[in-house]
C-alpha cells in the first residue's frame, strides 16, 4: 500500500489526517422496524469567547474540522434558528509536542482546530453571557 504523503506514521501507526478520515455511516432504517431511533448530526460546534472586541451581530466558534461554510450555515439555521449573513473559517495549525530530554525533534502533533466567524443576519444581536458575577 502507498502511503499519504499527509499521513504522519507515529511509533508504527498511520494517522490520517481528519479531513481524510471517513464520517460513520447512519444505522439504516426498515420499515416496521420496533426500534427507535435518534439519528445526531456527527458534527459538533463550541462557542468560544472572542479574545478583542468585535461587533454584537458576530459569533466565534470552534467546529468539526470536516464541517464546510455550508454545514455551518445549515447547522444554525435549522437546528438553532439563527440568520446567518456571513461566514469565515480558518484553520488553526496544532502545536508539535517535543520531548522533554530531546528538544530537536517533535514526537507528536496536536490536532489542528477549525474556528468558524459567524455574521448575523441585521437585526440580530448576540452578547455573550456573562455567567461569572464581578467582585468589586
Amino acid at each position: 500500500k502507498r502511503v499519504s504523503s499527509m499521513a504522519t506514521k507515529l511509533k508504527g501507526l498511520q494517522l490520517l489526517p481528519l479531513w481524510q478520515r471517513k464520517i460513520p455511516k447512519v444505522p439504516v432504517y426498515w420499515h416496521g422496524d420496533p426500534q427507535l431511533r435518534v439519528l445526531m448530526p456527527h458534527f459538533w460546534m463550541k462557542l468560544v469567547r472572542p479574545k478583542e472586541k468585535v461587533p454584537n451581530n458576530q459569533a466565534h466558534f470552534i467546529v468539526h474540522p470536516q464541517m464546510s461554510k455550508m454545514d455551518i450555515k445549515n447547522y444554525l439555521e435549522k437546528i438553532y434558528k439563527v440568520p446567518v449573513l456571513d461566514i469565515k473559517t480558518r484553520v488553526i495549525e496544532g502545536d508539535f509536542i517535543k520531548h522533554p530530554a530531546y528538544q530537536q525533534k517533535p514526537i507528536a502533533k496536536k490536532d489542528d482546530i477549525k474556528k468558524a466567524y459567524v455574521q448575523l443576519a441585521d437585526g440580530v444581536t448576540f452578547d455573550f453571557p456573562d455567567i461569572f458575577e464581578k467582585t468589586t
